[in-house]
């Protein structure tokens, strides 16, 4: 991890003030356009909430999403807040699950999201020979006319929004697109893989994504532009017999792995075959209603008839069931009369969905710094590892609790040291404090200043 980027040595922050609890001089001078980034100061405390985060510093650093941010976004003018630490702040408010993050409105944030994209890819390009996507739909909340979309989590359909995340190997996300007006996999895959091919170049990479983008014609365009796939077969369809497996082994992260495959060519679909009519389900619903108020009405008539029998006629009648005007002989004017429909309707032609994307500048930051958060804790996770056994399945919930935990923060001229209170059981303190250690040996400092950090985890008492 580098401990200061150069950057960050040219463009130290200045402070007018020698209180950390008091910054009214530092806050006249941005007022008066002389300052664009304030800098970082810090008073002792004990057992001071949250100061745990400052566990992920190393890895925001070594990250590039300092840097990455300067080159999209430049300076953001006089202010307190500046770019480097409105970038810091915010990414540590998305380790700490805190939401809202302020909106940075000079550019869009996709660029800021491309440009991490291309980080993660320089660094860890060795993770890329397999991408994962996968679409998760988010409720739209905004004031643009958006259709609604089956919301699984409420179990009701609800304006939506469906965002494609695209993950690397481990797991970690690169970047993510939201598609517009809630398009399938199939038709948001192409333009995906388009952004993927703009980062890795012409390396084959393996394409993993669940059944939504099941077409043997897509599949076939994908392979011809380079991707292999690998994905649910849809559909009923027979078994694989048990004799067109055969063995595989590998070695995968230094560890002996065995499959058993089977290997299928992929065919053109037949485009002259039937396909269920979507107006079907329509209509059986209105023949089953029909048929419902015809027994009804029958079973009603039954019941007043026999009821009468043996009284006097009435002036009026007892029953004031009306039939539909439609006999039960025309029944079959219920058949499928849209069997000449298209299949599918474009989003212009419904009057009630405006084709186009949602407002996307707040929800797409929060998506990068989202991405940016997930990246930093899986980093530690990994420095982690040869220290926890059970970090393959508790390492991510171990750096969060640290990163949650209360600290203690004391200062000096040249160090800022923060000391992390012991965890739940003595296993998961000692390797918090052999990752302290870790960090401790790369020489990290806090960014825009010179305090070099320095971690330990408390005694417990």
């Amino acid at each position: 991890m580098s401990a200061l980027s150069t950057a960050d040595a040219e463009e130290l922050a200045i402070t007018a003030d020698a209180n950390p609890l008091d910054r009214s001089g530092d806050r006249l001078l941005a007022h008066l356009g002389l300052l664009n980034d304030a800098l970082p100061q810090f008073a002792p405390g004990q057992r001071l909430p949250c100061v745990g985060v400052l566990l992920a510093l190393p890895a925001i650093t070594q990250s590039g999403v300092i840097d990455c941010a300067r080159d999209v976004y430049g300076c953001i003018g006089p202010a307190f807040f500046g770019l480097r630490k409105s970038v810091v702040a915010l990414v540590l408010m998305a380790l700490l699950r805190i939401r809202r993050p302020e909106n940075l409105k000079e550019h869009p944030p996709a660029d800021l999201g491309r440009a991490l994209a291309r980080h993660r890819v320089s660094t860890h390009g060795n993770a890329l020979g397999f991408v994962y996507v996968d679409g998760h739909v988010r409720v739209y909340h905004g004031i643009h006319d958006v259709s609604k979309t089956h919301i699984a989590r409420m179990r009701i359909a609800m304006p939506g929004v469906t965002d494609y995340w695209v993950n690397d190997a481990h797991g970690e996300p690169l970047f993510v697109v939201t598609g517009e007006a809630n398009t399938g996999l199939c038709k948001a895959l192409p333009g995906i893989l388009g952004e993927i091919r703009t980062l890795i170049g012409e390396r084959r990479t393996t394409v993993v994504f669940g059944r939504g983008g099941w077409s043997p014609a897509l599949f076939a365009r994908l392979i011809a532009d380079g991707f292999d796939i690998l994905t649910y077969r849809k559909g009923r369809c027979p078994r694989v017999p048990a004799k067109r497996f055969t063995g595989h082994e590998a070695e995968l992260d230094g560890r002996k792995v065995s499959y058993l495959l089977a290997d299928y060519a992929v065919e053109d679909d037949d485009p002259d075959r039937d396909v269920p009519n979507p107006h079907w389900a329509h209509l059986r619903r209105s023949l089953a209603g029909y048929r419902r108020r015809v027994l009804g009405a029958r079973s009603s008539l039954a019941s007043d008839t026999h009821s009468a029998i043996g009284r006097p006629r009435p002036a009026q009648p007892q029953s004031d069931v009306r039939f539909p005007r439609t006999s039960p002989r025309q029944q079959d004017t219920f058949a499928p009369r849209a069997a000449e429909d298209p299949r599918t309707l474009l989003c212009s032609s419904q009057g009630w969905i405006k084709p186009e994307r949602s407002a996307q500048g707040e929800s797409a930051l929060t998506s990068v710094i989202k991405t940016m958060a997930y990246q930093v804790e899986g980093e530690l996770v990994r420095l982690l590892s040869p220290h926890y056994n059970r970090a393959e399945h508790e390492g991510r919930t171990l750096i969060q609790n640290a990163l949650a935990s209360a600290a203690d923060i004391d200062v000096t001229d040249a160090e800022l040291r923060i000391t992390l209170a012991p965890l739940s059981s003595a296993h998961r303190t000692r390797a918090l404090a052999a990752l302290c250690e870790q960090l401790d040996a790369t020489k990290p400092v806090f960014p825009g200043t010179h305090l070099r950090l320095r971690y330990a985890v408390a005694a417990p008492r």
